[in-house]
């Protein structure tokens, strides 16, 4: 016991007024009678699966949500006390008394169901297994005992006669604080045994998270100490604790670690707190001769506050403050980074500052293998090695346990000054930026690109880069284009066009791979492959000179001015200025940040480091539920619909929210469905009041809004029904309804009886007329009859005509392959056309025709089809493919087939036909008075270029053999559109009879139809034709033939 005294180191601790202290260091609040709370002795507290905290006080149980504390005035249990709570895994609230009793809660009826009196003694510790599977209740006098399988044994433990405290091991075993030391006690077999080198009064135990077999023990008259247990857990080595060297008090009653916080409390037996902030081993003490404090309970809820249960005093709420400073000898850090061990490494003007998790110095590392460091401008870990980058000695790279260089040679990078080190762990890359080399990418320590003004077009002074997961690696660079490389190559985007010409300073990708860019003057811009778009919310900064900024672990982006932070939301659009605890002349330096794994920020300054504590305030929205239902100032059930007759009512509801996080800063917002049609304005009052309801169906909604104005889950907390009046119900209506039919039926029958008469009479008159008109319709019907069998008939044969005609027009089975690509315009005059249009594909290359026969109607339909099955018996039984030939074959087969040499029968048709290499493009021309018009595709739109027909027709009585067909040879280009046409659409006139359509005119509407897609181009035509064509009728069969190459 004298050893470990003589250990100690005195801590000067200061014992100042509550308040005054805590608002240093600390956010307090002390909750009492004043508040609500029915006792101020508070045996124990603890928080349930939902988030409310429970209290056990000499007056009863309480629950509290952050604001609102509802007693259940569950005190003096069969003459009992509750004296400790907790919640099992599935909700269960148990509760153990003074004499033993154990209790289960009840949620339905807000009651204690009693479970067993077994236990000898009182309760003072319950334990919740991790498996999930057993609960331990622990008896200082009693020993332990455990419920399994709804079943009470007991544990006999013969060594240890009394338990001071014990906490769950391992799972199934428990590590128990006796005055005589520790003990082990292995559950399965229910043995225990003495932990050898812990023979001391220890009152208290906490297992240290994160670190294997190492606890936490307070020993009476000696303070806190560290216990570290051997593999079997036999042994224990104490020493002091390594961030405490000394403790502000030797009699510890009470204490609990936040290691996430970095905060220690201590309650001691002589009636004080004490509150150690690990980072600066600062000791706040919370004890005055009129301010004794009893800590009888430490509880660290899920939003990060910390609840003291005290003797006397009531509830204390301690939250560590948001943001931090912390100063490394009033140097500016200019970059930050971690190991895998948590240590921590900051740039300055004099090498680099090394310090634990708590920010405690560790260590100044100022030289390297005798090379003075000087000013650090950039520091990288990549998982195994420190990379650092200086302002005058180039690139280094060092192992961060022995400080010694590696053999890497970075000669490429010496002697020049880095901006940044930033890389990517996963490809095991790392990205230098220097000032005046541009960007150096290594791959597992070699140098793999260098990209500069000189090689790559990037700019030189490299500020900052960051990699996404496609590969691209992004540069803020020392003017207003914006860079980016993949593999080996640099592509520039200029950004002056879009109103954005300051420097980017500073660049971070989240998790959807979105780039945010903070600028030097333009605020924050985001850029999403090839959009680039400012934040919307840039009008709220103070300023547009960003310094840095960074995505946390949740995507919510942090903005660092010149001399202020902001947070960001993405999802839901707010934008929150942080309020810094620190100089107000401190200055956000250029890319000095770093995201910790808990989710906090840390920010390097001109003069220090601040710590932002992330408290991620959209996880703590606070979640409503209703407390009272009143009407006419008389309370109902709150837990089902309420149906009310007919009258006018007035209601009052009472509601609060579960909120441990600053819960006094929380609004509410309310609305009636069936009365209101918004919500109320949000505000702190926790009542609503409608008077005068009348009859409807109404739904009461009440939300909640955590004090950074985030919304918590909308409830439909209660629904009721008042009821209509007599004469707005559906029987009042029915009898209603069944008087009126009688009424109306007793109407109707006078009224009929007195036109039956009048029918009577009409009816002979009717029946006379009737007669004659029907003799006169069966004449009438008998000379339609004659008429119409003679219309079916030449309907039939057209109809049939028709037919024919579509059976010889191409396979459409062809044209869906390229309906894409292809228009097809065709419009006959009459029910059969003159015009058709033929293609097929052969030996690779795509055959088209547009013909226009002589005539239209049924001549022209003959003609067509005798085309139609001579292009097929050329080009496929004669195998010609050529155009000038196929249509010179054509010529010489109609001539014949209507044996024009020795007549004067003088039909024929116009014809265009291409042969198309659909891959290559080429197109092979031939024409008989139907030209091809190929509007060329070119940067600045569409030029025409026409080639004209021979001016032959095919067939006709004119001399076949001096007849010469054109072969056109055309070289297209991509997406260039090529078209053919009868000369139908060039002869319609209007409906003033002004004046023919003309070749002019298509050539114009076809110039301004060649970008658009075929289906919209077949649209556009029919509607030039309706508003050119107006009630004019159709002039001749109209046919345009349009493919896309």
């Amino acid at each position: 016991m004298c050893n470990l005294k003589s250990k100690k180191i005195l801590l000067f601790c200061f014992a100042i007024f509550l308040r005054v202290a805590v608002s240093q260091t600390y956010s307090f609040r002390q909750f009492s009678s004043d508040n609500g709370l029915p006792d101020p002795y508070i045996f124990y507290s603890f928080q349930d699966k939902e988030g409310f905290l429970w209290c056990a006080t000499t007056k009863g149980l309480v629950k509290f949500d952050g604001q609102v504390f509802i007693d259940y005035k569950i005190n003096n249990v069969d003459g009992d006390f509750i004296q400790y709570g907790a919640a099992a895994e599935d909700g269960t609230l148990w509760f153990g008394t003074f004499n033993g009793k154990i209790y289960n809660y009840n949620k339905e009826t807000e009651t204690l169901i009693k479970f067993s009196d077994s236990i000898v003694g009182s309760i003072d510790q319950i334990i919740v297994s991790s498996d999930k599977q057993s609960i331990y209740f622990v008896s200082k006098g009693s020993g332990i005992y455990i419920l399994k399988n709804d079943r009470i044994r007991a544990i006999r433990l013969p060594e240890i006669y009394q338990i001071n405290y014990a906490i769950e091991f391992e799972r199934s075993s428990l590590i128990i604080a006796t005055p005589e030391g520790l003990y082990y006690l292995d559950m399965n077999n229910g043995e225990a045994k003495k932990i050898k080198g812990s023979e001391y009064d220890i009152s208290r135990i906490q297992k240290i998270y994160g670190r294997k077999r190492k606890i936490l023990v307070s020993i009476n008259g000696n303070g806190l100490m560290e216990a570290e247990l051997n593999e079997n857990i036999s042994q224990a080595v104490l020493s002091e604790v390594p961030y405490l060297k000394s403790t502000p008090a030797t009699d510890i009653s009470n204490f609990y670690l936040d290691e996430l916080n970095g905060v220690l409390c201590l309650g001691s037996k002589d009636e004080s707190l004490h509150m150690v902030n690990l980072s600066d081993r600062s000791v706040t003490t919370f004890s005055t001769e009129e301010h004794k404090v009893i800590v009888n309970s430490i509880l660290s809820d899920k939003e990060g506050n910390i609840w003291i249960s005290t003797g006397g005093k009531g509830l204390f709420r301690f939250l560590k403050q948001e943001s931090s400073m912390v100063s490394f000898e009033n140097q500016p850090i200019y970059s930050i980074t971690k190991d895998n061990w948590n240590v921590c490494y900051y740039a300055s003007d004099e090498g680099i500052y090394v310090a634990d998790k708590y920010n405690n110095i560790l260590k100044k590392i100022t030289h390297v293998e005798g090379l003075k460091l000087g000013k650090v401008n950039a520091l990288f870990y990549d998982g195994l090695r420190l990379w650092i980058g200086t302002n005058s000695e180039g690139l280094l790279i060092i192992d961060p346990t022995t400080l010694k260089k590696t053999k890497i040679e970075f000669s490429a990078v010496k002697n020049i000054s880095i901006n940044s080190i930033t890389g990517n762990r996963k490809r095991k890359e790392v990205y230098v930026g220097t000032n005046q080399e541009g960007v150096f990418i290594y791959k597992d320590y070699l140098l793999k690109h260098k990209f500069s003004s000189k090689n790559k077009g990037l700019h030189n002074n490299v500020f900052y880069a960051v990699s996404s997961v496609g590969g691209q690696i992004y540069y803020a660079t020392h003017n207003s284009s914006f860079s980016f490389s993949k593999d080996d190559k640099v592509f520039d985007i200029d950004l002056s066009k879009r109103n954005l010409s300051a420097d980017f300073n500073s660049l971070a990708i989240d998790k959807m791979g979105i780039l945010a860019i903070g600028t030097n003057g333009d605020g924050v811009y985001f850029w999403n492959d090839t959009v680039i778009t400012p934040l919307d919310l840039n009008n709220q900064l103070e300023s547009k000179f960003c310094n840095t900024i960074a995505y946390d672990t949740e995507g919510n982006l942090w903005i660092a001015l010149r001399y202020s932070l902001y947070k960001y939301y993405p999802k839901e659009k707010v934008l929150k200025k942080i309020e810094l605890k620190t100089d107000n002349d401190a200055m956000f330096q250029n890319n000095s940040v770093y995201n910790d794994e808990s989710g906090s920020m840390l920010f390097g300054t001109n003069r220090n480091v601040i710590s932002i504590k992330n408290s991620n305030t959209k996880k703590s929205n606070p979640v409503c539920y209703l407390l009272k239902v009143s009407v006419f100032d008389s309370l109902i059930s709150k837990e089902k619909p309420l149906n009310l007759k007919n009258n006018k009512y007035d209601f009052s509801f009472e509601f609060s929210a579960l909120s441990l996080l600053n819960s006094e800063k929380v609004n509410f917002s309310y609305i009636l469905l069936g009365r209101d049609n918004k919500w109320s304005e949000p505000s702190p009052m926790r009542k609503a009041e409608f008077s005068n309801l009348g009859e409807g169906s109404y739904t009461f909604k009440v939300r909640a809004y955590n004090s950074e104005g985030f919304v918590g889950r909308e409830h439909v907390v209660f629904t009721f029904l008042i009821d209509k009046p007599f004469w707005k119900k559906a029987w009042f209506w029915g009898i209603v309804i069944l008087l009126l039919i009688g009424l109306i039926f007793l109407i109707v029958r006078i009224r009929t009886t007195s036109l039956i008469h009048a029918k009577v009479k009409l009816e002979r008159i009717v029946e006379e007329k009737t007669k004659e008109l029907r003799e006169e319709k069966q004449v009438i019907e008998a000379k339609n009859e004659i008429i119409q069998e003679q219309n079916r008939d030449i309907t039939a044969g057209i109809t049939y005509a028709k037919r024919i005609q579509e059976a010889v027009l191409p396979d459409k089975n062809l044209y869906e392959d390229l309906k894409d690509s292809m228009l097809i315009y065709y419009k006959p005059k009459d029910i059969v056309s003159g015009d058709f249009y033929w293609f097929a594909e052969k030996e690779g290359r795509f055959l088209i025709a547009t013909c226009d026969c002589t005539g239209h109607g049924v001549p022209g339909a003959f003609m067509s089809m005798i085309g139609s099955t001579l292009l097929n018996k050329i080009i496929f039984d004669k195998d010609e493919s050529s155009p000038e030939k196929i249509i010179f074959e054509m010529d010489k087969e109609i001539s014949k087939s209507l044996q024009q040499e020795n007549s004067d029968v003088n039909d024929g048709m116009e014809a265009a036909l291409c042969s198309i290499d659909m891959k290559t493009r080429e197109i092979y021309f031939a024409g008989a008075k139907r030209p091809l018009m190929l509007f060329r595709k070119e940067e600045n739109g569409y030029k025409l270029d026409e080639y004209k027909a021979d001016r032959s027709p095919i067939g006709g009585n004119a001399d076949i053999k001096n007849k010469v067909f054109t072969l056109h040879k055309i070289m297209a280009g991509s997406g260039d559109m090529a078209y053919m046409f009868s000369d139908g659409i060039i002869d319609q006139f209007n409906e003033a009879k002004l004046g023919r359509i003309s070749t002019k005119r298509l050539r114009d509407l076809l110039l301004k139809l060649s970008p658009l897609p075929v289906w919209e181009q077949h649209k556009k035509i029919d509607d030039f034709l309706i508003n050119w064509q107006g009630k004019a009728n159709q002039t001749d069969d109209i046919l345009i033939i349009g493919i896309r190459l």
